[in-house]
């Protein structure tokens, strides 16, 4: 399975990105041999975050109504050895291409953000993750520890994709 993974350290996401103080980006692309619509059915049900995201569990959306911008999202999210409850607001939703969450609260800064676009025979997913510094201490740990990050980051992004697509093509129904 081809997944590409690009991990760096950014000075200035974009807007939809933004973090109090960005600090990594990693993006990564898989594609996936199903229907654009299927994909973004599965995807935009927030509760199949846990059946791909590394570390993701309890997944909810907590407002009334579609999920659309604005929308409340919450999880357990387990990190360093810690489980840490984690809100998110959609930031963006275009229905079949894009859907933003950035998170309200939890360990660290964090925007994650997946990008569909149709390919032959399916669809093309991209995946971006940003993780901010909550603190000083933080900033400079990411700075100082950029290389395992960076391995980290790499390794939990492609492993969300191989997980993304093995979900989606295993559920085809069949012939």
């Amino acid at each position: 399975m081809a997944v590409k993974v690009l991990v760096e350290r950014r000075a200035g996401p974009p807007d939809w990105q933004r973090t109090e103080r960005s600090a990594v980006r990693a993006t990564a692309e898989v594609s996936v041999n199903r229907p654009i619509e299927d994909v973004w059915a599965f995807l935009s049900d927030v509760r199949n975050m846990e059946r791909w995201v590394t570390g993701v569990s309890d997944v909810r959306q907590s407002s009334d109504g579609a999920l659309a911008p604005g929308s409340a999202v919450e999880s357990q999210y387990r990190y360093a050895g810690k489980t840490h409850d984690l809100k998110y607001v959609v930031a963006a939703l275009e229905p079949a291409r894009r859907l933003t969450l950035k998170a309200t609260s939890g360990p660290f800064p964090l925007v994650w953000s997946v990008e569909l676009r149709p390919v032959d025979g399916g669809t093309l997913v991209r995946n971006t993750v940003g993780a901010g510094a909550d603190s000083f201490f933080t900033g400079v740990t990411f700075l100082v520890l950029w290389p395992l990050f960076r391995l980290g980051m790499k390794r939990g992004i492609r492993k969300d994709l191989e997980r993304l697509k093995a979900a989606l093509e295993e559920a085809r129904p069949a012939a």
